[in-house]
């Protein structure tokens, strides 16, 4: 009796300490987070980073952001298992193969890489496993919630783009031209034009301008000194006047497409990822902050 006694006061002692030495940090379901996970993850967070650059995007990461990693992978594994996507050991190991051979390493150039880094293969191992999961999270759940439209990519590049010459729009556009004796300001001529344009009143003095819709034009077809009135004017507004012979035009722009020039086109896919990467990343956030309520999750 004293023995057992001494036995279970002596396991009871171990459990403690045992407790004691790795505390559970964080629960989802039945996966248990305990504080030397989060202190190992901490550890080789920058070593992560290199690896699964994608997953680990933070500059930074805190004891809450790596338990919200964790409950991330846990669901986003959880979902794909239900839609019957499980990524095996084999899969890992083959792709893990490929990733040497596309890098002409043998196995133990890779383990030499990865002691360098302080990371275990067994590690390497999960985060090649969470990072094709993550792949197939994102193509198969994120990417269809996800709506990128041309004119997206068009006003990204514009933005991205605007300093260069390489740039070229077409328009529709609405001249409004009047003889420049009529007038003594072209700003106030302006400003007089714009309010016909909402109240439909026009001063007696400027009752001699005239209108022509020059329909859809290639910027390229355009005089030079039309096409520096039209740069950096918005769809929808006036250009300053300019003074072209003895009249005094302005220029109102109904229509501003950019053209899909050879920069464009090889520029659109990097925009579209880019818009994406933005937009996923907020998708994400939500979807997970929706999804998280349906798990059992509890930091300690």
């Amino acid at each position: 009796m004293k023995n057992s006694i001494v036995s279970l006061f002596l396991l009871l002692s171990f459990s403690s300490q045992a407790r004691l030495l790795d505390k559970i940090t964080a629960i989802i379901n039945d996966r248990v987070i305990t504080n030397s996970e989060i202190k190992r993850i901490k550890k080789t967070i920058s070593a992560r980073k290199e690896i699964s650059g994608f997953i680990y995007n933070q500059k930074s990461y805190t004891e809450n952001d790596i338990i919200k990693l964790i409950w991330r992978s846990f669901i986003i594994r959880d979902k794909l298992t239900n839609l019957g996507y499980v990524i095996s050991d084999d899969s890992v190991e083959s792709r893990i193969q490929m990733t040497e051979k596309k890098l002409g390493l043998r196995r133990d150039d890779l383990l030499d890489f990865l002691a360098a880094k302080n990371i275990t293969f067994n590690e390497y191992f999960e985060l090649m496993r969470q990072s094709m999961e993550y792949n197939i999270f994102t193509s198969k759940i994120i990417h269809p919630l996800i709506a990128i439209t041309d004119q997206e990519i068009k006003n990204t590049f514009y933005r991205e783009f605007k300093d260069k010459n390489t740039l070229s729009f077409n328009y529709h556009l609405v001249d409004y031209y009047i003889d420049s004796s009529k007038i003594d300001n072209p700003n106030e001529y302006r400003e007089k034009i714009k309010n016909f344009i909402v109240s439909g009143i026009l001063e007696e003095k400027f009752k001699t301008v005239e209108a022509n819709d020059l329909g859809k034009t290639k910027e390229d077809d355009l005089s030079p000194l039309i096409r520096q009135s039209l740069k950096n004017v918005d769809e929808g507004d006036f250009t300053k006047p300019v003074r072209i012979g003895n009249y005094t035009h302005l220029f109102f722009i109904k229509k501003k497409d950019l053209t899909e020039s050879a920069m464009y086109l090889k520029s659109k896919p990097y925009i579209k990822q880019k818009i994406f990467s933005k937009k996923a990343d907020s998708v994400s956030k939500s979807w997970f902050q929706r999804e998280l309520t349906n798990y059992y999750a509890k930091k300690m």
